[in-house]
Formats: C-alpha cells, structure tokens, sequence
C-alpha cells in the first residue's frame, strides 16, 4: 500500500466513509429481519446455512442500495442523504422488505417455506405502511416508490429498470375475484413514471420511456416513448346484466352544443337526454348525427326555458338492442352545457 494510500485511509473520505455507515446500517436492517423469519439453526434444515445466508443478504443489500441512491438522486425531498433516506422513508422500507421477501422467495431454500415466509414479510410491510409490493413481483434495479401510500403492485407484475412509482397506483389484475392462474398482472418497461392514482389493468404491455399521468386506468398495451394522460373524466351506468352492446371510451366538445362520444357498437344507436333521477328533461333535446361504429355526434338544444341549475342533472342515455346506458358526469358533456347555459342566458335577457 503507497504512503498515499494510507494517508486517505487515516483521513478518510467523507463520501465513502458515509457510504460504508449506510451500507452496514442497510445490511444490520435486512439481517434483522432474515434472522426474525429465518433463524441460523431453522436455516440449516430449510437450505440457508451460513455462507449461504451471507450471499443472500450480500445481494439484498446490492439491490436495495441502488434502490436508496436512485430515491434520493430523484426526489428533492431526500435532502440528498442516504442515511436520512434508509431511516426516514416507509416507502423504501416496502421497497427494501421486497428485495428480502422476492429474493427469499426465489431462493433454493424448501418451497413450501420459502413461499410461506416471503408473504410474511411482504404482508408486515403492507401492514406497517398501507403499501404492498407481493413478493412474486419482478422489478429491475433502481426502482423508486415515492410517497407510496396505497399502493399495490400485484404478484405477477413485472417492472424494468429506472421505474419511479408515486402513491394509490395499482398493477393490478383485470378482474376482481376469479382471476386466472399465471400471469395476470402489468408489464411495465425502463423508465418508466406512473403518477398518483393511476390503474393499470390486466396483463398488459407497456413499453419503455413511459409516462403514465394521475389518475389514467389503463387496460391496454401502451407503446415505448409514449404519454397516457385523462382527456375525459366519464360514468358509465349500465345494468349489472346488460350485455356490451356499446362501449363508451369518452365524450368531448366539437363545437357550440355538440359533443363527439366514442367508443365501439354506435352504429345505429339512439340518444336521448333525460335527468340522472331518470326523470325526462323536456326542457333540452338532442339529435344524434354521423353515427359510426367508433362515434357518434350529439347536437343539444333548448326545448323549452328552464332554470340553468337543471342542467346539473342532464346525462346522456344510449339505447341500442335492449342495452341501455347513461353517460353521467362526463366533463366534455359538462363544458359544452356550461357553454349553451351562457349562451341560453345571454338569449333569455335580450
């Protein structure tokens, strides 16, 4: 060793002596919770003696530490400490007890074990922060959970490299109970940004350079390089038992009075307006133009004067082949009422 070399060492760098402090804080946590569930003598008779426990916790803390630094490089919030990173935030506690649980899970210890104590850890996760990440979920290095809370990441979900997850986001299945066995869950590529309270559904795709904005529910393949933001905010009310006729994917403004609604099965439908009680709106009619299978064009006029405050409670109803459905607080049918209340003002006072 050179007389430099041991000069560095007595001195010590800041940088790297903090960066030994929170690797070995990080490991004493997930040693911590290994021995809790795994104890040394239960170990030897389940497939995890000691050398072989040391390489498990070894690439743990690998994993979790790329998780720590890219947190704090990526949210301001993390003041730039590590340290304060590792101690501070229940959302990389969820992370970092997935790293444990999945690679426990994984692991060659006895399945019927290994399975039992991998949902342990992940279930006192979710327990102690309202956040889950099932262990079966594959996500690739760097991954960040911000924020976090109600978040669930489903147990065949797959995440890429460099993913940056905010809170109430669901990778989820398409279907509530009686979902198949195997893969049911997103596959989400690199760099991917999913927002707060965004739904994805099902064993889609999506590719890589993502973003996902708030609140989208998003049940199919979305492309590398692309942008999924709400254009429309719709309620769909139909009976429990009716068939899919129609499927209505939005309703926008074209123009003064009009609205443009999309979706699938229009060809031929009737659209009437009525109020949300189901009460008829004599007051306000429309005439469905253009009809095609994929949209249809909805003129709205004035019948007859009637308080402006009763347009709160107009929806759209479609009827097509015994399938009814009402189209109720939908922001482009809003805009364009908002717009004929004004103009239907303006009319009234001349």
């Amino acid at each position: 060793m050179s007389g430099g070399d041991v000069a560095s060492q007595q001195s010590g760098d800041p940088e790297e002596l903090q960066r030994a402090r929170v690797l070995g804080r990080l490991l004493e946590k997930i040693s911590d919770v290994i021995d809790q569930y795994v104890p040394e003598d239960v170990g030897v008779t389940v497939g995890l003696p000691p050398t072989r426990r040391l390489d498990l916790q070894g690439q743990i803390q690998l994993a979790a530490f790329k998780d720590l630094q890219a947190l704090v490089e990526k949210d301001p919030a993390a003041l730039g400490k590590t340290n304060y990173a590792l101690e501070a935030y229940e959302s990389f506690k969820v992370v970092l007890h997935y790293r444990i649980a999945h690679a426990i899970l994984v692991s060659d210890m006895q399945p019927e074990f290994r399975v039992l104590v991998a949902r342990q850890i992940s279930d006192r996760a979710k327990s102690a922060t309202t956040m889950e990440i099932q262990p079966g979920a594959e996500i690739g290095e760097r991954f960040v959970l911000d924020h976090g809370a109600g978040t669930v990441i489903g147990d065949t979900a797959v995440i890429g490299h460099d993913c940056y997850v905010l809170q109430g986001v669901v990778l989820g299945a398409s279907g509530v109970a009686g979902n198949r066995p195997g893969r049911r869950h997103p596959h989400i590529g690199n760099s991917v940004e999913i927002a707060g309270f965004a739904k994805l559904l099902g064993s889609i795709r999506v590719g890589s350079n993502v973003f996902i904005g708030p609140s989208c529910i998003v049940t199919a393949d979305v492309p590398s390089n692309s942008r999924v933001v709400i254009v429309n905010q719709l309620q769909i009310q139909r009976p429990a038992a009716s068939s899919p006729a129609i499927e209505i994917f939005g309703v926008v403004p074209c123009g003064l009075g009009c609205v443009r609604i999309y979706g699938s099965g229009l060809q031929g439908v009737e659209v009437t307006v009525c109020r949300k009680e189901g009460l008829e709106a004599s007051f306000i009619g429309c005439t469905a133009t253009g009809a095609q299978d994929d949209h249809v064009d909805v003129k709205i006029s004035q019948k007859e004067a009637a308080p402006v405050s009763f347009l709160n409670d107009v929806v759209l109803q479609l009827s097509k082949d015994h399938t009814v459905i009402h189209l109720v607080a939908a922001r482009g049918l809003r805009k364009v009422l908002d717009a004929l209340s004004l103009t239907w003002r303006s009319e009234e006072e001349q």
